[in-house]
């Protein structure tokens, strides 16, 4: 059986003097199990005082193991560990069998585990912990896991039983983002279908390869990458799509400028594009919180200036690139390009 002792102890009150607890602030704690076994006294939602240090122990049923807590315990790996408790908060203990439960481990490309990753499966979602490692317990025979947002698995589709292990290796795709709406107020060059198909050509993947990920990656034109069933299905026409938008800087150059004048953009003697007298200046956000695309975007910034673009660059982390490329309204022109990133995963099932 499983058993949950919790020792409640008062660390602050708010408003607490003779003997009245009309000011205590209470909150709320929920407690639940994955596996086998149940929980004492406080199972399910309980009210506890804001600023109680509540003590967790957790035991597993027969042939069951603890695994780990989900929640923001002390130990998230000892079966007996403390909690403060400061707002509404969950708690889950984790238990796993051999025989009964599925095993899931994603780690990045050098070998290291990944945490707090979401894989949703139709047995229900779990997270990854600092190991890397998630445990799904379901009723069902047979689950599929599938995969979060932005991350791709190959197959899109795993089928798993009780008592399998799927390991996930996680890699990068680097992206360039581009703001494809027209202005409120002055040109966006990347409104214009050909200059976003131009930069394809402007842009050379391999010495991007070569020169900051020093080789350890593929030049990739599109979302299907080698290995995929996808890519491999369609390989001539993605044979002729990576022939058509292979590097060349003069080409790219040429259509890019078609599109400007077209629009009325004219090069002035200093060799910038000027759009009704103002000059047509680019920003560009560049997450500099990941060595890769710091160089990747200043190149590219590089190779845009040199085709007569002014460019303002954006140097920003995660949580500001976000609020300014995602969260914006696009049409207020705040950016124009940003060096986005996506996760790939790949995995292997052992029964």
């Amino acid at each position: 059986m499983l058993i949950l002792v919790f020792v409640l102890l008062p660390l602050a009150l708010t408003g607490f003097s003779g003997g009245s607890t009309a000011d205590v602030e209470m909150v709320y704690l929920d407690v639940f199990v994955s596996g086998e076994g149940s929980v004492a006294e406080y199972a399910g939602t309980d009210q506890v005082m804001k600023g109680t240090l509540v003590t967790l122990e957790a035991s597993p049923a027969e042939g069951w193991k603890f695994g780990y807590w989900e929640g923001p315990v002390e130990d998230a790996f000892s079966a007996a560990t403390t909690m403060l408790v400061e707002e509404d908060t969950e708690v889950t203990a984790v238990f796993s069998s051999e025989t009964d439960s599925i095993f899931i481990r994603l780690i990045d490309e050098s070998g290291q585990p990944v945490e707090g990753v979401w894989m949703p499966t139709t047995g229900g979602a779990v997270l990854t912990n600092a190991r890397g490692e998630a445990v799904l317990n379901t009723d069902a025979l047979d689950v599929v896991v599938g995969t979060y947002t932005v991350i791709r698995i190959e197959p899109e589709a795993v089928v798993a039983q009780k008592g399998d292990w799927l390991e996930f290796t996680m890699s990068r795709m680097l992206d360039l983002t581009f703001n494809p709406v027209p202005f409120e107020d002055g040109l966006n060059p990347f409104a214009f279908p050909k200059i976003r198909e131009a930069m394809n050509r402007l842009i050379d993947r391999n010495y991007i390869v070569s020169s900051f990920i020093e080789g350890e990656a593929e030049p990739q034109l599109t979302v299907l990458y080698p290995g995929r069933y996808d890519y491999e299905l369609m390989s001539a026409v993605l044979a002729e799509l990576e022939a058509r938008y292979s590097y060349d800087k003069q080409a790219a150059q040429e259509e890019i400028a078609q599109v400007m004048q077209a629009q009325g953009a004219v090069r002035g003697d200093d060799g910038y594009w000027y759009y009704n007298g103002e000059p047509v200046e680019l920003l560009f956000v560049i997450r500099d919180d990941d060595p890769v695309r710091l160089e990747v975007g200043d190149y590219i910034a590089d190779e845009l200036e040199s085709i007569g673009f002014r460019v303002e660059r954006i140097y920003e982390d995660f949580a500001n690139a976000t609020s300014l490329c995602i969260e914006s309204d696009p049409r207020e022109g705040g950016w124009h390009l940003y060096t986005n990133a996506w996760d790939v995963n790949r995995f292997t099932i052992a029964s």
